[in-house]
């Protein structure tokens, strides 16, 4: 299925839900002025699986509880960031973020963000809060950084190239087995915000 929307003003969204342990599963969510998927402060434990948000005027997906999963999924060319996990302990893997206004995947404090492609985004690839982890992903050409990383940090394993300043910008974080290479910058940037 495809929601898409006959108003290009507007807060509308795509899809909005406030209720806890929702499962949005496969379909398209197109050209919303506002966000393509949203959830409330209050939701917990959302999860979002095989879906494709395209074109919506913030971002792809927004999620704001904790415990969340998003995976298999596609963001594409959103005005606002591709996938925003805001809450805690959220998980994002085996998704394509690209084109996106603002960053690919940007999550909290305890994400876990694993096996993701972002490229082409008007600032990071994927930015993440403290004491995340990220893991397998390739994240190239993005404006600004490639993964951007608050302290506490696991970072492994990840591919970062062409990025137009850093591959890896982080605070205290470990940094184990990393590619980062032709970024304008530094290849991994530590303490560097």
């Amino acid at each position: 299925y495809m929601l898409t929307s006959l108003s290009s003003t507007g807060n509308y969204r795509g899809i909005y839900t406030n209720r806890s342990n929702v499962e949005i599963r496969n379909g398209t969510v197109k050209g919303f002025p506002s966000n393509g998927i949203k959830d409330a402060a209050t939701s917990m434990g959302t999860r979002i699986i095989n879906v494709r948000v395209l074109n919506n005027g913030g971002s792809g997906i927004h999620l704001q509880g904790n415990g969340a999963l998003v995976t298999g999924c596609t963001a594409k060319e959103n005005a606002g960031i591709g996938i925003y996990l805001y809450g805690t302990s959220n998980i994002v893997k085996d998704c394509i973020s690209f084109s996106n206004g603002v960053d690919g995947i940007r999550g909290a404090r305890g994400s876990v963000i694993t096996g993701n492609t972002c490229y082409d985004n008007g600032a990071r690839g994927i930015e993440a809060s403290h004491d995340a982890v990220i893991t397998g992903n390739s994240c190239y050409k993005n404006v600004t950084t490639g993964i951007y990383a608050g302290n506490g940090c696991t970072i492994q394993g990840n591919s970062c190239r062409e990025n137009m300043q850093h591959g890896i910008s982080a605070g205290g974080s470990s940094i184990i087995g990393n590619s980062c290479h032709s970024n304008t910058t530094f290849g991994i940037a530590l303490g560097v915000h």
